[in-house]
């Protein structure tokens, strides 16, 4: 196992305390890590998402768009701000969409690459239903 992904304490708290909602993902777009603060903003359960594809949390219109953008990526991967003509969107389990901001930077460990993306609710209207999530106040 990756020493990233051993899930070994000092990174599962890093992770958890970034102010941004983390996904991580591996080269076949499968949800490798989730944060506290994804499964709090989607409604999705950690286990519900591990080694998924990502596209999950796409709405259901973007999806094969985002498959083929992802695939274009692990050929030149970057860090960059995602940004398309219209605003992107996480889908929560319930069927909401979210507005999003998304970066993400490529990083190879073990000769794989993984890629990180910290999400941002863009309308700031999950804050206060993360702030108050009864897993932030542990």
């Amino acid at each position: 196992m990756s020493y990233m992904m051993d899930h070994s304490f000092a990174w599962r708290h890093l992770l958890q305390v970034l102010p941004d909602e983390i996904v991580i993902v591996d080269e076949n777009g499968l949800i490798q890590y989730v944060s506290e603060r994804v499964e709090t903003l989607t409604g999705y359960r950690r286990d519900e998402l591990m080694n998924v594809a990502v596209e999950v949390l796409v709405p259901a219109p973007l999806r094969a768009g985002h498959i083929a953008n992802r695939t274009n990526y692990t050929q030149a991967p970057s860090v960059r701000k995602m940004n398309y003509a219209q605003e992107l969107r996480i889908r929560c389990k319930d069927g909401r969409e979210l507005e999003i901001d998304i970066g993400i930077s490529p990083v190879t460990i073990d000769g794989a690459l993984w890629v990180v993306a910290a999400l941002r609710d863009a309308a700031g209207k999950a804050d206060d239903a993360i702030l108050a999530s009864p897993k932030r106040r542990r």
